[in-house]
């Protein structure tokens, strides 16, 4: 007998301005999509502030991530300040509480969505199963 699941799975999607947390890498755009719905679909898109984009690496901000290309392109961009970044991470949150993760690289994008929220003071409500769904391709 099939068991149905008892948790949402988010396929999520996280740009970045690179691949090191240790060089001060971080999260610009978050983006998540129920995989038993897909018109559940959300995303948020972060301002970087100066100090984030001269800690970036330029490949990141015009080639690979695009962020100078997407900026252009978003509807809702989340300014850089405290406040509106942390309600946006509550948002992320609400969608994320006891959910499992699943994506391309959920590693990557699990300790870089980690790494920014703790930088908020909140901790990872996620299920720790990740799931990589390429081996379900």
């Amino acid at each position: 007998m099939v068991h149905p699941r008892t948790r949402r799975i988010y396929v999520v999607d996280t740009e970045t301005t690179g691949v090191d947390l240790e060089a001060g890498h971080t999260l610009f755009e978050v983006a998540l999509v129920n995989l038993d719905d897909p018109l559940d679909r959300h995303q948020w898109f972060f301002a970087l502030t100066m100090d984030e984009i001269a800690k970036a690496d330029p490949k990141c901000l015009t080639g690979f991530g695009n962020y100078n290309g997407r900026l252009l392109l978003q509807r809702n961009v989340i300014p850089p300040d405290y406040q509106a970044r942390k309600r946006a991470i509550n948002q992320v949150f609400d969608y994320l509480d006891g959910s499992i993760l699943a994506a391309v690289n959920p590693t990557f994008d699990d300790k870089f969505l980690a790494a920014f929220v703790a930088s908020y003071g909140l901790q990872r409500v996620w299920d720790y199963h990740l799931l990589d769904i390429w081996t379900y391709s």
